[in-house]
């Protein structure tokens, strides 16, 4: 249950990245195909 709660803020957190032009840039670095 803890590992739940403690990453509940991750998700936040990518969530918040998501809306961001940096994660298409990662992963276009991360998926070079």
């Amino acid at each position: 249950p803890q590992q739940l709660i403690n990453i509940r803020p991750v998700i936040a957190f990518i969530k918040e990245f998501f809306g961001s032009s940096q994660l298409s840039q990662f992963m276009d670095q991360a998926n070079p195909l």
